[in-house]
């Protein structure tokens, strides 16, 4: 796991990387257009209103900073952090496999939306290919083991909410936090770190609904 630092200590270690020896990412405009709308949806969708530091983990090279101003976006490729600094974005690099270098607690949202990069392994390209061809999936796969791991970490680092959005890790939710979840369904879950939890399972347009309602049968039995 990555040795747990302040945000301010790993942010000055952010501005002392060579970053111009770092390649650009070429253009991106349409993922610029369409990444806020998008975020924004995901965040209404799963009633998160966020008051404080947010922690957008495997973000992109866009964050959730585009529609929420007090965010820091963590995230694997170099190319990416530089890209989200020429935007004025707080970013740190590192590898969610080996765990978030941050504190306990060191936010109080902490949101992932999409599939995270990792475990997976970067299959190089010509630099002049698609983004979502640069980064693909190789033979590695999500396990139950690294959903439980990857939830752990955002709930560590958060003091009030964790949303996730990623139908591959929502069917492998660890029971390890099932008491924590306010809100679920096929594509996304809420964990309530603080606070007493208000369950709402959220079935529209529900593709996998008996897979979840399998597992909040399995919570209720466990409870």
């Amino acid at each position: 796991m990555a040795n747990k630092k302040k945000l301010e200590q790993l942010l000055k270690e952010m501005d002392a990387y060579g970053w111009d020896k770092v390649p650009d990412l070429y253009d991106l405009k349409e993922y610029y257009k369409m990444a806020p709308v998008f975020f924004t949806n995901c965040l209404e969708e799963m009633d998160m209103n966020p008051r404080g530091l947010l922690l957008d983990v495997c973000s992109g090279p866009l964050s959730l900073a585009s529609v929420y101003k007090d965010t820091v976006a963590f995230d694997y490729p170099e190319e990416t952090i530089k890209q989200l600094r020429k935007f004025g974005v707080k970013a740190v690099m590192g590898d969610i496999v080996k765990g978030l270098p941050f504190k306990n607690k060191s936010f109080d949202y902490v949101v992932s939306i999409g599939l995270p990069m990792r475990p997976y392994e970067r299959q190089e390209v010509p630099q002049d290919s698609d983004f979502h061809k640069k980064y693909v999936p190789t033979k590695k796969k999500y396990g139950k083991k690294f959903v439980e791991q990857f939830v752990s970490e955002l709930v560590r680092v958060a003091k009030k909410k964790v949303g996730i959005v990623s139908i591959p890790v929502v069917e492998l939710l660890p029971k390890k936090h099932s008491k924590k979840i306010e809100r679920i369904a096929d594509h996304y879950v809420v964990y309530k770190v603080k606070g007493k939890v208000w369950k709402k399972y959220d079935f529209r347009n529900h593709s996998y609904k008996k897979n979840v309602a399998k597992f909040l049968e399995q919570i209720s039995k466990d409870s």
